[in-house]
């Protein structure tokens, strides 16, 4: 019974959660210009979003359409609330009651929490204001968004249970439950281990099959980087069918010879090649979240790898594909 009432409140957070990303991304394919005019220079700090409720900051030069926060406000935020949950412990084992808790300090960090799962940092949680601020000097370090989100929507459940379980005289429970925020934040501020964005990888996308959080531990790309990821959205703008490969990969060569059994014309990019593998290869990282050879590029878009590429093919959609984004296929039969 619990299990089935906890998927079903996943399924519905996270329902709209990607309704959000997915209007975010719609806006992003609207502009005709790569550099889109939602997307912002990552290299600094920011405190305005555009728009400001947008949960987070397009990039310049990161996946296009998703959207990020910067971990170390995050982590500032963290030890602020980490902070307030010791003065809750405190009242809560010397007060006789604890209304301070009921009517000040539990609002304020549920709205906060609240706030943050729905807007992001700024400008509507007090919390990530502050923490945006005191983060305002190092170089920031940009994670996604979304399961960050998640996890403050769990973090809004907990600090209603405290709230509830204090209203109640449950004060033994209430303080386990903030036991357990203090244990939560500290770990955060100081480890940089979320809890709801690890449940996000390993519990609701294996149930719901979600998009899995692929650059939850990346840190920001080198300024090198940056330039490769412009070089590849070039590439795959000026060609339509590019095949980012390695010679040496059987894969590669399997998705290659595909490709010429059918005719297409197509760009190779052989990373051993280039004089700097490692930049191009961490440049498709971050526009596609693959790590592996052979990424192939339809239209400007990554479909994938060598298998993903037979599928398409078994599946008879890849002639269509080609023939749609105007590569030149002599041998495809539609």
């Amino acid at each position: 019974f619990f299990r089935d009432k906890f998927l079903f409140m996943a399924q519905v957070f996270v329902t709209s959660s990607h309704d959000a990303d997915d209007d975010i991304e719609a806006r992003t394919r609207e502009s005709s210009s790569p550099k889109d005019k939602l997307a912002q220079d990552g290299t600094k700090s920011l405190f305005w979003t555009k728009p400001w409720y947008a949960l987070g900051s397009q990039l310049k030069g990161r996946t296009p359409g998703e959207i990020y926060m910067n971990e170390n406000a995050v982590r500032a935020r963290a030890g602020l609330l980490n902070i307030t949950a010791w003065v809750v412990f405190f009242i809560l084992l010397t007060a006789e009651k604890p209304l301070f808790i009921a009517y000040t300090v539990g609002p304020l960090v549920g709205w906060d929490m609240l706030a943050a799962s729905i807007f992001g940092l700024v400008p509507l949680s007090p919390y990530g204001v502050l923490g945006t601020l005191l983060a305002w000097g190092p170089k920031p370090i940009w994670k996604p968004a979304g399961p960050k989100r998640f996890a403050w929507a769990l973090g809004v459940g907990m600090v209603t249970a405290c709230l509830v379980l204090g209203q109640f005289q449950q004060r033994t429970a209430a303080i386990a439950v903030n036991i357990v925020c203090i244990t939560l934040t500290w770990m955060e501020a100081a480890l940089g281990f979320c809890l709801g964005c690890w449940t996000w990888n390993n519990v609701i996308v294996p149930l719901l099959g979600k998009k899995k959080c692929t650059e939850c531990n990346m840190d920001v790309p080198k300024q090198g980087t940056v330039a490769r990821v412009k070089e590849v959205q070039e590439i795959t703008q000026k060609h339509p069918l590019v095949v980012f490969s390695k010679t040496f990969c059987p894969h590669c060569k399997r998705a290659k010879d595909l490709l010429q059994l059918l005719g297409a014309e197509f760009e190779v990019v052989e990373l051993d090649h280039t004089d700097d593998k490692d930049g191009y290869a961490m440049a498709l990282v971050e526009l596609t979240g693959q790590k592996t050879v052979p990424n192939i590029f339809i239209g400007g878009k990554s479909i994938g790898g060598a298998d993903d590429t037979f599928n398409l093919h078994n599946e008879g959609k890849l002639c269509p594909l080609l023939v749609q984004v105007g590569v030149p296929a002599s041998n495809c039969v539609l």
